[in-house]
């Protein structure tokens, strides 16, 4: 029984001793076919032909195999890569204004990301063609922060029921009033003070402790209701869930006689009764009637329940 590792060593061994020096036959290159030679001799062959020529890439080889975004330029805010924001240095003479590209990505800036780490993304400048780093807008002052890729930024936005389940949907109601904008706005500020302070989950009180705030809008017109009213922040006790109250609408309360229109007769109205005893010469059907009312349920199930059909017959009187 061999382990992995000697089954990669013997098969090594088997290709340089054997595979390698075998005799080509009738694979033997042109320029001498009845010669003797081996892949070792026509790879020796070759060096005295052409020699070696090392071709060393270029460092920018490494940022044009990265994933590539076409995206464009915030005034204020710099980039958007996969619901962060990037920004730096580079990009102040480009903010704001379209790129001269053309096609399927028409007017768009290409950002190149690297899905291992997400702190930071590629900005190739169209003049110098130089790339420069765009730091993600959620790091500390000084810079430090440990790497997180792709997966990270998945499994934090993505948490199954974080914002669907429980008090959430609600909180973020009564917080954003339903608008997009701010909700989108609330939702990445929430995600970045989540993986700065390290809580890595998006709850209703770290939400309450991050002010909405509105990016450029200075072309925006208050008067046409542009601007949305931005809601006050909650303080973290008021995302507590209230008990809700118990309905009273069918309490007897009792005693109390409705007010009748002067112009009506009293005789002619006669208030329902609060209470659940039948009334003198009530028939069946009228007292299971009124009796489903005041329970909110149909009369058919009230029968079902009680046991009543087909039991008596209709017109049935109450002694």
């Amino acid at each position: 029984m061999l382990t992995i590792d000697e089954m990669e060593h013997l098969i090594a061994t088997w290709i340089v001793a054997v595979w390698q020096r075998r005799r080509l036959g009738e694979y033997a290159p042109s320029w001498d076919p009845g010669g003797d030679h081996s892949p070792n001799t026509l790879f020796a062959a070759s060096f005295v032909q052409a020699g070696f020529a090392m071709d060393v890439p270029s460092p920018e080889l490494f940022h044009e195999l990265l994933p590539a975004h076409y995206v464009g330029i915030d005034s204020r805010r710099g980039v958007k890569i996969r619901d962060l924001w990037y920004d730096g240095p580079a990009l102040a003479d480009y903010r704001g204004q379209r790129s001269t590209r053309g096609g399927r990505h028409k007017g768009k800036w290409v950002i190149r990301r690297d899905p291992r780490d997400r702190r930071r993304v590629f900005f190739q400048d169209p003049l110098t063609h130089y790339w420069y780093p765009l730091d993600w807008t959620g790091l500390p002052p000084d810079g430090q922060a440990p790497a997180f890729g792709d997966a990270r930024v998945r499994e934090l936005m993505a948490k199954d029921g974080m914002l669907t389940d429980g008090e959430m949907p609600e909180y973020l109601f009564r917080r954003t009033r339903g608008i997009v904008g701010l909700l989108k706005r609330l939702i990445e500020d929430g995600c970045r003070e989540a993986i700065e302070s390290g809580a890595e989950e998006l709850t209703p009180e770290l939400l309450a402790t991050i002010p909405i705030r509105l990016g450029n809008v200075a072309d925006r017109d208050p008067s046409a209701d542009e601007i949305p009213e931005i809601p006050a922040a909650e303080s973290a006790k008021s995302t507590v869930k209230r008990r809700r109250g118990r309905n009273t609408v069918f309490d007897d309360r009792g005693g109390r006689t409705p007010l009748m229109p002067e112009a009506l007769d009293a005789r002619q109205l006669r208030p329902l009764a609060r209470s659940l005893d039948p009334l003198e010469g009530e028939a069946l059907s009228g007292y299971l009637l009124r009796l489903a009312h005041r329970l909110g349920v149909d009369p058919l199930s009230l029968c079902v329940r009680t046991g009543l059909t087909g039991s008596r017959p209709e017109g049935t009187k109450f002694p």
